[in-house]
């Protein structure tokens, strides 16, 4: 018993004082710890919680972007309906009053013809009937056509019905023939018929409404064969906008689907052929650009 009580160990009170230091120690940075762990988290939670308010609000300002912008484009189509609407109602009236002109430039100079010839009404009756012009398909230069076949058929009151279509089928070359040639039976029947189908083809208005009616027809999207696109629809804006690049563009625009619309910018006085060059060069790229 002895023994034992000899090899028992020692410890000094300083020893003890200073065990009991070092474990406050760790105790009070331990607890330390825990509060800048704490801390941390709060600032974390909180910073999630701004991250959340910003998603919310950035969903918000995107949702008001696209309605705004899709305003912009109804209010863009809505102008652009309008001034196609007006250049066309303007084409009418310049149509109609210049073959009023001509009609009247006509009725003057034979007037004037019969002033100074006394036996022009007998000569016309009985003379060699001048031939028609040839007419080779142009719309430009029909109205004053038309305008001459009928007062040259009113100044010859002999021509039968037959002898007028002669006439007229034999001046027709070209383009022009081969429409003939293509028209059904109904629409040659009589002269009177012949004209009729002439006017509806050849007579300004209603090549504006084909040419209308194929622009609303047309749609480039990214399955689009775009030379076929842009044949098609390229002469049909041309006799539309005339030399206006601004409406051309603005026609176009709208046959082109949004999702490659948006990668094509717009460009301050643009010609049609810089925008028609710019569309075909980025087509390609565009057509590999996700859908939204």
């Amino acid at each position: 018993m002895n023994n034992m009580g000899d090899n028992s160990v020692q410890i000094s009170t300083d020893q003890i004082n200073d065990a009991e230091q070092t474990f406050d120690t760790i105790v009070t940075e331990l607890q330390q710890h825990k509060d800048q762990l704490s801390s941390a988290e709060n600032q974390y939670n909180k910073i999630l919680s701004i991250n959340d308010n910003l998603k919310k609000q950035s969903k918000i300002i995107n949702a008001k972007y696209n309605e705004v912008l899709e305003q912009l484009e109804a209010e863009r189509r809505a102008k652009t309906d309008i001034y196609m609407q007006y250049q066309e109602e303007k084409l009418q009236i310049v149509t109609r009053e210049k073959d009023l002109a001509i009609h009247e430039a006509d009725f003057y100079r034979l007037q004037a013809e019969r002033n100074l010839s006394p036996n022009a009404t007998t000569k016309s009756a009985h003379g060699k009937v001048p031939k028609i012009p040839e007419f080779q398909g142009a719309t430009v230069g029909f109205p004053r056509w038309i305008s001459w076949v009928s007062d040259l058929f009113d100044n010859y009151p002999q021509l039968t019905d037959f002898n007028k279509r002669i006439m007229v089928v034999d001046s027709l070359k070209g383009e022009a023939r081969s429409w003939y040639d293509a028209e059904p039976d109904t629409s040659t029947t009589s002269w009177i018929a012949l004209k009729d189908a002439l006017l509806k083809q050849y007579g300004g208005t209603n090549s504006i409404s084909n040419a209308l009616n194929t622009i609303s027809s047309m749609k480039l999207t990214i399955r689009s064969d775009f030379n076929t696109f842009i044949q098609r629809i390229r002469p049909a804006i041309q006799l539309v906008a005339k030399e206006d690049s601004t409406l051309a563009i603005a026609i176009i625009r709208q046959q082109i689907d949004t999702d490659i619309r948006r990668y094509l910018p717009e460009v301050q006085n643009e010609s049609f052929a810089s925008f028609e060059q710019r569309l075909r060069l980025q087509f390609p790229e565009l057509q590999t650009k996700p859908l939204t």
